[in-house]
C-alpha cells in the first residue's frame, strides 16, 4: 500500500478495531476479576499461544516441548481445536485418523510421534480435558495449543510466542492489525518466547526487543529466543530418494505467511515454480493434476512443507501422481538459556 491508501485503511479499521480491542479487554477483566471461572484440574497444563493471528512457529515449539517431556519419561497429551477438520466434537487420534477428521497441526503431531503421546481435538476444550482423563487416565501433563484466548482453563504456565519479524508490540487489533486481544494481554504470559530469530541478532538488539516487551509482561517473566533449523527434506512419494541443490524444484506451501520458508528455500534449491495457499488449505485432486504439470513442465520435483504433507500424501496416492514427493522438517534452536527454559518445563512435572 502506498502512504495514502496506508492512511485510509488506519482511518477505515480505527473503529472496528477499537470495539473489538474493548470488547477483549473486558472479557479479560471478567476473568481477571473472577466474574468468568477457569475451570482448575490437578494435573499440570501448559498453554502455546500467541496474541497474533497465526505463523509464530506455535507446531516446532509444540513438538519441542513433546520431545522433551517424552525424553523425561512423562506421560503427555496434547489437546487442540482441531483447526480446518471437517468432523465436530471430541475425538481422540488413532490410526485412522486423518487431517480431515482431527486437523492438520495434530495429526502432523500423531504422524511424528504415534503411540508415544496422547492427540485429542475438541472445540470443547474443559469437557476435552476429562475425556482425556477417562480415556488415558496415565496421562501425567496437557499441552494445549494454540490456547492464549481460551481462558476458560486454568494453567500451569502460559507460554507467549512472537514472532522477530512481526513482533506484538508492533501490531494492532484486529482488523487494523493482526493482534487477537491488546497488547496488554501479554501481562498473563509465564514466559515469552521470541520465534523465527536470525542466528546473527546482537546482543543490543536482544536487550532493546526485551525492553519493548517487558512495556507489557510482568517485570519476572522471562524472554526466550529461538532460530528455525531446516532439516534435510524427507521423501514421502514417489521414486526419487533425496534432493540437492541442483534439483528442480516446485515449492507449495499452505500456512500462515509463507514467506520465510520460501526464501530459504531458494537458497537451498532450484526453485522453478511456487503455489502459495491459505493457511490450514484443503487440498483436491485438481492441485495434485496442477502440480503434476508444473513438475512434468520443469522436470522438477515436488516441495511443500511437513503440514502440507499430511493433507497431501493420501491424496497424491489416490491420484496416482506423476511425481515425487519431499516435504521440510523444522526444530527450533534456543540462541541461549535452553537449560533455564527446559527447567521451567520440568519443574511442573516434579
Amino acid at each position: 500500500m502506498n502512504y495514502l491508501q496506508n492512511i485510509l485503511w488506519h482511518l477505515l479499521t480505527a473503529l472496528p478495531a477499537c470495539l473489538y480491542g474493548n470488547v477483549m479487554r473486558f472479557r479479560n477483566h471478567l476473568y481477571n476479576i473472577g466474574s468468568k471461572a477457569e475451570i482448575h484440574f490437578e494435573l499440570p497444563i501448559i498453554s502455546v499461544g500467541n496474541l497474533a493471528v497465526g505463523g509464530t512457529g506455535k507446531t516446532p515449539l509444540t513438538e519441542y516441548l513433546i520431545r522433551l517431556l517424552i525424553s523425561s519419561h512423562k506421560k503427555v497429551a496434547v489437546l487442540s481445536r482441531g483447526y480446518g477438520r471437517q468432523t465436530k466434537g471430541f475425538r481422540l487420534a488413532d490410526t485412522a485418523a486423518t487431517a480431515a477428521t482431527i486437523g492438520d497441526e495434530p495429526m502432523q503431531y500423531f504422524t511424528k510421534f504415534g503411540d508415544q503421546i496422547v492427540i485429542a481435538v475438541g472445540e470443547d476444550r474443559v469437557a476435552a480435558v476429562p475425556e482425556i482423563l477417562l480415556h488415558h487416565p496415565e496421562t501425567e501433563i496437557i499441552i494445549l495449543d494454540d490456547a492464549y484466548q481460551h481462558r476458560k482453563i486454568a494453567r500451569r504456565l502460559n507460554l507467549l510466542l512472537t514472532e522477530y519479524d512481526y513482533p506484538f508490540y508492533q501490531d494492532f487489533v484486529m482488523p487494523r492489525g493482526r493482534l487477537r486481544e491488546p497488547r496488554i494481554g501479554a501481562v498473563r504470559a509465564d514466559a515469552v518466547v521470541v520465534t523465527k530469530c536470525p542466528t546473527s541478532i546482537s546482543a543490543a538488539e536482544i536487550s532493546q526487543i526485551k525492553n519493548n516487551i517487558r512495556r507489557y509482561t510482568r517485570p519476572e517473566t522471562p524472554i526466550f529466543f529461538t532460530t528455525v533449523f531446516y532439516q534435510t527434506p524427507e521423501v514421502f512419494y514417489g521414486a526419487v530418494t533425496n534432493l540437492n541443490a541442483e534439483t528442480n524444484v516446485i515449492l507449495a506451501s499452505g500456512i500462515a505467511r509463507p514467506q520465510m520458508w520460501e526464501a530459504a528455500m531458494q537458497q537451498r534449491f532450484r526453485v522453478v515454480d511456487m503455489f502459495r495457499f491459505t493457511d490450514h488449505y484443503h487440498y483436491t485432486r485438481g492441485d495434485v493434476l496442477t502440480f503434476d504439470r508444473a513438475c512434468a513442465k520443469h522436470n522438477a520435483v515436488f516441495l511443500c512443507t511437513e503440514k502440507d504433507m499430511v493433507k497431501l500424501k493420501p491424496l497424491l496416492a489416490d491420484a496416482q501422481a506423476n511425481f515425487s514427493a519431499f516435504f521440510q522438517p523444522i526444530t527450533i534452536g534456543f540462541l541461549a538459556d535452553e537449560v533455564t527454559f527446559q527447567q521451567l518445563i520440568l519443574s511442573l512435572t516434579r
